[in-house]
């Protein structure tokens, strides 16, 4: 097999889990590390994505930036033109090695 093609074929594999890849976000969903969920009746916005601070290569929940992204990808096809309009923090504990385990709920409403 030619090099050219062996290294495209890795390229292939390692992108397929990459952070800020809706693969990356589909594994994140089936570890239970993300839930969209619509928002309760009454409130300013019109979804909660609960986002665990799990780590990973190259993803960083702590990250505000990050968490509006991810809540935004995940959201792009219900509400194409979503913003985030504020979060809630919600202390968990500690990890194993220490760190602050914590959920972020981030609310996103559709309408600009």
């Amino acid at each position: 097999m030619h090099f050219g093609t062996i290294a495209a074929i890795a390229a292939i594999f390692a992108l397929a889990g990459c952070a800020g890849t809706d693969s990356h976000t589909r594994i994140l969903e089936k570890e239970g590390a993300v839930r969209v969920d619509p928002a309760p009746p009454g409130q300013p916005y019109d979804f909660v994505v609960s986002i665990r601070n799990v780590k990973d290569i190259g993803y960083d929940p702590d990250n505000k930036a990050t968490r509006d992204e991810l809540a935004i990808r995940m959201l792009r096809e219900q509400c194409p033109s979503s913003r985030v309009i504020g979060e809630t923090v919600i202390s968990t504990g500690e990890y194993l090695l220490g760190n602050a385990a914590r959920s972020y709920a981030v609310q996103v409403r559709c309408k600009p």
